[in-house]
C-alpha cells in the first residue's frame, strides 16, 4: 500500500495516508497484544480480570521449569509484576 500511495499521491496526501497507516499499525499491535495474551483470575480482585503477554508467560513457563528440574521453588512474585488488571470501566466503550 505504501508503495502504492508514494506513486499516486500527492504531498499532502501522502502525509495524511502515512498518518493514517501508522495509526491502523498502532491498533493492530495492540489488538494482536490482547488477542493473543493470556486472561486469568486474580484472587483479591472480585471486579477485575487479569492479562499476561504471551511473551512474559513463556518467559515465565521456561524459569518455572528449570527451577522445577533443578528441585528449586520460583517466586511467583516475578510474574505477578508482569500481570496487568482490568476492571470493568476499564472495558466499558
Amino acid at each position: 500500500m505504501g508503495a502504492i500511495a508514494e506513486y499516486v499521491l500527492d504531498d499532502l496526501d501522502r502525509y495524511l495516508f502515512d498518518a493514517i497507516f501508522k495509526a491502523k499499525l498502532s491498533a493492530s499491535a495492540q489488538r494482536n497484544d490482547l488477542a493473543h495474551g493470556l486472561f486469568c483470575v486474580v484472587f483479591g480482585e472480585p471486579d477485575g480480570i487479569g492479562w499476561v503477554s504471551t511473551k512474559d508467560r513463556i518467559q515465565f513457563a521456561l524459569k518455572l521449569d528449570a527451577a522445577h528440574g533443578r528441585g528449586e521453588g520460583l517466586d511467583f512474585e516475578a510474574i505477578k509484576k508482569r500481570v496487568f488488571v482490568y476492571k470493568l470501566p476499564d472495558l466499558a466503550v
